[in-house]
């Protein structure tokens, strides 16, 4: 198993892709935190969770915008199991709505969980990271970004969430050369149109924004969560150690 013995921080996981990631790990030995500002998902997903893998789970609740929550989680990872290997940044919101009626709280309120939560994880991360590299503590050190892709980034009426995913990946490739100084690596994915709660949220009932995606897909075709997981997993693995700084995406033309 690929991930035996190695302890992951997933945030976003009570639902989507963050889930499929955290199920993932699971499945490959992982330690995992799992961690979502919904109390009662986080629950549901952990009394569902196989009873071999529930002693490797650990449910925290968590608000990423919120700079002591987020570094509360990475020092625990440490203290408690040891070591930090990996994290994944899968915690997200979407809203759609036309750009003349966009109001300064709704954009505040995407780009705080999506970009600045971004940074608030990487950032706590990197320093007990560093700290553990540092003691000569073998850590994998690889963090997974979670943006999307064009074709994704072109659905209408999303401008929060498509200017805050353009931050993610500039985030992954300017801190690529800073954070290889201890060990670590840092690539983001960018997932186009995936079956997950957050895009039923955005596109509701519908089709417009959910077929001019589509289109720009070169697949022609929704994602499933799994199939985002395993680019994940690939980029938080040492298969992927050659890599860093880098945006994989889903194909949109």
């Amino acid at each position: 198993m690929r991930f035996a013995n190695r302890v992951v921080v997933v945030t976003g996981a009570a639902s989507g892709i963050g889930l499929a990631s955290a199920a993932g790990f699971l499945e490959e030995g992982a330690q995992v935190l799992l961690a979502d500002i919904n109390e009662a998902g986080l629950t549901s997903v952990v009394e569902a969770i196989p009873r071999e893998f529930a002693k490797r789970a650990t449910p925290v609740v968590c608000d990423v915008g919120d700079a002591r929550q987020v570094q509360a989680i990475m020092q625990y990872a440490a203290e408690h199991f040891g070591t930090l290997d990996s994290v994944v940044t899968a915690a997200g919101a979407a809203l759609r709505s036309p750009f003349a009626e966009l109001r300064e709280a709704d954009f505040d309120r995407i780009v705080r969980t999506n970009l600045k939560g971004t940074f608030l994880c990487v950032q706590a991360a990197a320093k007990v990271m560093a700290d553990l590299h540092d003691r000569g503590r073998d850590i994998l050190g690889s963090m997974v970004l979670l943006a999307n892709d064009r074709s994704f980034s072109a659905l209408p009426n999303m401008l929060p969430h498509v200017a805050a995913a353009a931050g993610v990946e500039r985030m992954a490739r300017s801190l690529a050369r800073p954070l290889a100084q201890s060990g670590v690596r840092i690539n983001a994915v960018g997932a186009g149109l995936t079956d997950t709660p957050m895009l039923h949220a955005a596109t509701g009932t519908g089709k417009t924004a959910m077929n001019m995606g589509l289109a720009r897909q070169a697949q022609a075709r929704t994602l499933d969560a799994d199939e985002i997981a395993k680019m994940i997993l690939f980029l938080a693995s040492a298969e992927s150690s050659a890599m860093t700084g880098q945006t994989i995406g889903t194909g949109a033309d």
